[in-house]
Order: structure tokens, then C-alpha cells, then sequence
């Protein structure tokens, strides 16, 4: 291992807080904060006054696969030996609120849907819950409805409570009006409701294949389970090192807290800042305009921003100095530390899924849900080959990088000039948890994960296992995705 040089003289000049940004017209600054606080207020305002619903292009067919796949998966668990269910249950977070949670969404979709098989959907979900009486109470509405709502209707009297009236015979049933519910779980519960009373009026389909799905099940559970492990094997490793010196610990050379300029810093923050929410407006305005990929306009987004906030950084932040912008950055390691990063990487991205892991059970337990569609993406789960790439490029490798020198590398060290650490990566996690726009739950979990990784970035100064254990942490959200509900 090559030691650090204790007394090497200092990488950057004493920092300079009162003075202006070098370079950086207070008029770009100024331009930069208004388009930020514009953004911001046009963020809070479309939340206030659109749906949720609304960030998907096709909420019915999302929403029919998410619940579909969610029923699947427990049916598939329901008879593994009790160990093995429970670890499935936990690491999947498989519990019993799950279906009053999917009832929820759907009467959501059905309030704002004036469509006729997401009513039907619902009322397949809530009589396979043992809703009975709600089920009878909803079909005897339909029978009065317009439409196609009377002939499921009677479909699913038949199919849940088996009556049958002389003065409406089975054979006066519309068996054809079945074929409109798309394949999946929905179509298969009901069909064999239907072949048990009406076996030579309704074909069974045939069904996903139990096992398959439990083999999908085995390797998540296999992927995460290394994931976990490969972080309790590192524990020892890295507390060693944090119990001797900083030159064990180290694997850059970032200079934590960093004596760069704090206002040129914050400067560049908000310019990039700003790029970034600029990009992000064109790509919602110019995609569909343009018919071009979402996912490939989001990978060059983010591309720029990763130029934009390097060039930045060394023309102004260390203008005058000798200092290599890896070094400065954190995005450099040094020689034989490889090791060092693989631990480092292993111990985050385990302790980032555990504690993501213990968030969600603990907003279950006091019953705070996550609306589905803050974790759906449709391009990892309708998008061809490309779409599905490019977007996982975005997410596993570019953004992170871009989000991690933004925020554990300009903010973070920024911030940490004037605070103690545990304020600092407070701040940093903050803006990096707001930014996202999730919900409580989502927020909290960010909070967790951006703390954990501005820790790595102080006792180790680099970014890199903060930037490759964030990879890591997103690729297991998109693997999860992909498995479970790519067709």
C-alpha cells in the first residue's frame, strides 16, 4: 500500500469565503437560483393539481400487471416450507396489507378511469379477498349501468357466487365478453372460477407457471442475499482500518474539508443545478414532440451535466492550483486501494439495502404506503432492448455519477466547511432526498442512503464507493423490475 504523505504541503490555498466566485457573474448565479426556485414551484404545483396517475403514460395496464405480479408472488410463496416463506415475505415485503393497499390503488384508478376493465379488475381482486358483500353490492350497480358492465356482471355473479336464475340460464350469459381481460392474473382467477361451475362454456387459459415464478424469486433472493453477505464480510475489514489512521483508510486523495472557494462552490452547484432541471424540462417537452427515446435523451442529460460540473470545477474551483481534478474531486484512487473500494462498496451497498429494507417494514407496520407509481418505470418494463439499455445506463452508471459528485462531492464538501460532519451529510442527503420528489417513505430512504454514503466520502475521501455502491443500489431497484414485471 502506498502511504499518504502527511506532510506534503497543502493541495489547495486557504479557503477564501468572503470573496466573490472568481469568473462567475453574479448575474449567472442569480439567473441559476430563479430557475431552480421556478422549477421548484412548478414541481409543488403540479403535484398539488395533477394525479399521480398522471406519471404514467398507461396507469390501467401498469396497475393490472403490478397487482397481477404482486398476487402471482404470493400464491407462489403461500406453500414453501415456513423459513423459506418467511425470508421470501421479508426480502420482498410480502405482508398482509398488500392486497387492502392494492384494493386502494385500484378504487383510485377506478375514480379517475371511466373505463370498464379496471372496474372489473377490482371486483375480481376484492371477491378472490373474501369481499363478498362489497362484490354483491358492486355487481348489482352495474346491472343498472350502461355498457358492458352488465354482462361481466352477470360473469361474475356466476363465477363467485355460482347463481343461476331460470329466468336467466347460463346459456344466456355472455361467455365472449371474458376474452377482453388481457392474460394474466385477473383472466386466470377468473376462468377458474368459471370452468368449476361452467366447465364447457369457459376454456382455461393457462396459468403462469408456478415454479418459473419461484425460480425468479430464488435468484432475487440470491442476488440480494450476496449482496448482504459481501457487506458483513467487510465489517471487520473496514473497522480495522477506522480504528488505526487515516492513511489506512483512505483511498483517494480529496482533502475533506475541502479549502476550495465556498461561494465559487455554491455558484457551481447552482449552475449545475439548474442545466440539469433545464435538460429535464426539454426532455418532457421535446421527447414525444421529437419522437425520440426518453431513455437516450436522459443518458445525454445526464452525460452533459458530468462535463458541465468537471469543466466548472477546474476552470474555477481550481484555477491556479496544480491540483488534478480527480484528486480534488474524489473520483481517483490511490494505487493498490482496490481492495479498499471493494470493501468499502460491499459494506454500503449492504447496509444501503438493509436499511432501505428496514424503512419500508417500518412504514408498513404503522401502515404508510408507497404509491406504485413512484418505483414504476416503464421503460425497464415495456421498453424494447434499447429503451431498456439506455435506461439502465441512465440509472446505473451516469446518474450516479453526475448525482454523487453533485451532491457527496460539491455540496457535501461545500457545507462541510462551515459544519460538523453530522450536519453537513444531514444537509447533502437532504437536497439530495427533495430533489427526487418521493414521498415520505421514499424520502426517509433516500436520507438513509445519502447519510451512509457521505460518511464513506469523509473517512475514506473518495467518491468512488459512494458512486458505485449508488450504482449498485439502483441496479437492484431496476433488477427487481425487470424480473418481476418485464414481459
Amino acid at each position: 500500500m502506498e502511504p499518504l504523505d502527511n506532510n506534503a504541503p497543502e493541495i489547495f490555498p486557504p479557503p477564501v469565503h468572503g470573496s466573490a466566485p472568481r469568473g462567475l457573474s453574479t448575474a449567472g448565479t442569480v439567473l441559476s437560483a430563479c430557475i431552480i426556485l421556478a422549477a421548484s414551484v412548478l414541481a409543488v404545483w403540479m403535484s398539488w393539481s395533477s394525479s399521480r396517475l398522471d406519471s404514467v403514460a398507461t396507469p390501467q395496464a401498469a396497475l393490472s400487471l403490478i397487482v397481477g405480479r404482486i398476487m402471482e408472488l404470493r400464491e407462489a410463496i403461500s406453500d414453501r416450507i415456513p423459513w423459506e416463506r418467511q425470508l421470501y415475505s421479508t426480502l420482498l415485503v410480502s405482508t398482509p396489507r398488500e392486497v387492502p393497499l392494492a384494493i386502494a390503488w385500484y378504487e383510485e384508478l377506478v375514480a379517475s378511469s371511466p373505463e370498464t376493465i379496471p372496474n372489473v379488475e377490482l371486483a375480481i381482486l376484492e371477491a378472490e379477498a373474501g369481499l363478498a358483500r362489497k362484490v354483491a353490492d358492486r355487481l348489482s350497480e352495474w346491472k343498472q349501468s350502461p355498457g358492458d358492465l352488465p354482462a361481466f356482471a352477470d360473469l361474475l355473479e356466476l363465477a363467485y357466487f355460482k347463481f343461476q336464475d331460470s329466468r336467466r340460464p347460463t346459456q344466456n350469459i355472455d361467455f365472449s365478453i371474458f376474452d377482453r381481460l388481457e392474460a394474466g392474473w385477473f383472466r386466470d382467477r377468473l376462468a377458474a372460477r368459471l370452468g368449476a361451475v361452467a366447465p364447457n362454456d369457459v376454456s382455461l387459459d393457462e396459468g403462469r407457471n408456478s415454479s418459473n415464478l419461484l425460480a425468479l424469486v430464488r435468484l432475487y433472493t440470491g442476488l440480494i442475499s450476496l449482496v448482504v453477505v459481501a457487506g458483513l464480510i467487510s465489517i471487520p475489514w473496514v473497522i480495522a482500518r477506522l480504528k488505526s489512521d487515516d492513511t489506512n483508510v483512505a483511498i483517494g486523495k480529496m482533502t475533506i474539508p475541502p479549502a476550495w472557494n465556498g461561494s465559487t462552490a455554491s455558484a457551481i452547484v447552482l449552475r449545475c443545478a439548474a442545466l440539469f432541471l433545464m435538460l429535464g424540462v426539454g426532455v418532457g417537452i421535446f421527447t414525444p414532440i421529437l419522437n425520440v427515446s426518453e431513455a437516450a435523451v436522459l443518458v445525454i442529460a445526464y452525460s452533459i451535466g458530468i462535463i458541465f460540473l468537471l469543466v466548472l470545477s477546474r476552470r474555477f474551483l481550481l484555477d491556479g492550483t496544480n491540483e488534478n481534478i480527480g484528486e480534488a474531486l474524489g473520483i481517483s484512487a490511490i494505487p493498490g486501494r482496490g481492495v479498499g473500494v471493494a470493501s468499502w462498496v460491499a459494506l454500503l451497498a449492504g447496509a444501503g439495502f438493509l436499511g432501505d429494507l428496514g424503512i419500508i417494514w417500518l412504514a408498513d407496520t404503522l401502515e404508510i404506503s408507497v404509491h406504485w407509481t413512484e418505483w414504476f418505470d416503464e421503460h425497464l418494463v415495456w421498453g424494447d432492448s434499447l429503451n431498456l439499455n439506455l435506461m439502465l445506463i441512465a440509472v446505473i452508471a451516469v446518474g450516479p455519477i453526475f448525482e454523487e459528485l453533485l451532491f457527496r462531492g460539491l455540496i457535501f464538501g461545500t457545507v462541510r466547511q462551515y459544519f460538523s460532519f453530522p450536519a453537513a451529510a444531514a444537509l447533502s442527503a437532504g437536497a439530495f432526498s427533495i430533489v427526487h420528489g418521493y414521498s415520505m417513505v421514499g424520502f426517509v430512504a433516500l436520507l438513509w442512503t445519502g447519510f451512509l454514503w457521505a460518511w464513506s466520502v469523509e473517512k475514506t475521501r473518495s467518491l468512488l464507493p459512494a458512486m458505485i455502491a449508488h450504482g449498485v443500489n439502483n441496479l437492484l431497484m431496476s433488477f427487481m423490475l425487470i424480473i418481476f414485471l418485464r414481459e
